[in-house]
């Protein structure tokens, strides 16, 4: 049994704990489902981490310019990407995977064709290789297979991420996102996945 004075040194400790919970409820309450591409929850990221500005790295070398985040910016940014990354590398990994068939489906065709077909006597490499190119363009069995190849991972990347996320991280990623377009501007080809960015963020 614990007595009165026990009870009283126990107090700073359980006051410093309720504390901590009501930081960390405060921090993530008001929490929304948001389903987005798994382009666009890469681009999120992307711009989470880097401002799209350049700098020089201690090797001299130039690289794109990481986002100094502090305070609550920083916790929400650790947030989302802690949501994020398990998502988009599970889907990475599986696009990895169709990249790695494909590649050794078409080293096979290259060293079959290679087999089928010696140099002509004095035919340069480079002469060579666009004949075997040409070839395998041609090669209509090959062309399925690497189109299928091509559909799947168009079906992975058309996948949607729901993560459930708070208002504070929601104004967080609002803020960056907003802020890398107006210094740095967007791709051509992102374009279509910040407009899909402000629509799941609304």
């Amino acid at each position: 049994m614990i007595g009165a004075t026990e009870f009283n040194k126990e107090l700073p400790a359980r006051s410093r704990l309720t504390g901590i919970m009501k930081l960390f409820n405060n921090l993530f309450k008001n929490k929304k489902m948001i389903t987005l591409s798994q382009q666009a929850a890469g681009l999120i990221k992307y711009t989470l981490v880097y401002t799209g500005e350049k700098e020089i790295n201690a090797r001299g070398q130039e690289v794109d310019a990481q986002r100094r985040l502090n305070g609550e910016d920083s916790a929400q940014r650790r947030f989302f990407i802690t949501k994020v990354d398990p998502i988009i590398e599970e889907k990475q990994t599986r696009i990895n995977n169709i990249t790695t068939e494909a590649k050794k489906v078409l080293e096979t065709a290259k060293e079959d064709w290679k087999k089928a077909n010696v140099k002509i006597d004095k035919e340069e490499d480079k002469a060579y290789e666009t004949r075997m190119n040409i070839a395998l363009t041609a090669d209509k069995e090959l062309n399925e297979k690497i189109k299928a190849f091509n559909e799947s991972i168009s079906l992975i990347n058309k996948e949607t991420v729901e993560v459930e996320l708070t208002d504070k991280t929601i104004a967080v990623v609002k803020k960056y996102v907003k802020e890398f377009g107006d210094k740095a501007g967007w791709l051509t080809a992102d374009e279509e996945f910040v407009q899909e960015i402000n629509e799941a963020l609304k």
